[in-house]
């Protein structure tokens, strides 16, 4: 009887091992799926439309006058149970394609000096999400900034193949930042 419950103790330390060698081999497919075959850093902040993550630098369709809620995750705030909490700007992209001279009450201004024009677009911060509505041309959006004046010589930006802004949303902390290319389209 001696030689059975020996030969039962080393099965069970076999089933054992067994068992601790598959969780640690689930466990490590997990982290290579979420960091995209090791390629990655764990995601910590990122970006959700639609079920869809959006990448830093992705170019993102905004059809005019249709509202998007876009989701944030930031597990630093969902591991301690508190509220997402980031920063949501829309600004020019600077580059030699999106560069261009208009005018302004017939003075040339240039948009790569502007630094924020979130002012032209809808957009409503809400528990881990936002939403995000753009309504107008470029004309448009620099004429809030020059009020009672006359802008012209502006590119039409809706269904352009340039992406000329760029959503940029951060973390509270300022240590996360995702930045999302904007394509304006037509209705």
């Amino acid at each position: 009887m001696k030689k059975r419950a020996k030969s039962n103790s080393n099965i069970s330390t076999l089933l054992t091992a067994f068992i601790l060698i598959m969780l640690v081999a689930l466990f490590i497919g997990a982290i290579y799926r979420s960091t995209d075959s090791f390629s990655q850093p764990i995601q910590t902040f990122y970006v959700e439309y639609d079920g869809d993550n959006l990448s830093n630098n992705d170019d993102f369709n905004v059809e005019i006058n249709k509202e998007y809620k876009i989701k944030v995750y930031d597990t630093s705030y969902s591991i301690r149970g508190e509220k997402v909490s980031f920063n949501v700007k829309v600004y020019p992209i600077h580059n030699e394609d999106t560069s261009f001279e208009y005018k302004v009450d017939g003075n040339i201004y240039c948009f790569s000096y502007i630094e924020d024009i979130s002012k032209g677009f809808v957009i409503v911060k809400d528990d881990g999400y936002f939403t995000l509505k753009a309504t107008m041309d470029m004309q448009e959006i620099l004429s809030l900034y020059y009020p009672n004046q006359e802008v012209t010589d502006c590119p039409t930006i809706i269904d352009s193949d340039i992406s000329y802004i760029r959503l940029e949303i951060v973390s509270a902390d300022g240590k996360n930042t995702m930045n999302i290319n904007l394509k304006l389209k037509s209705e």
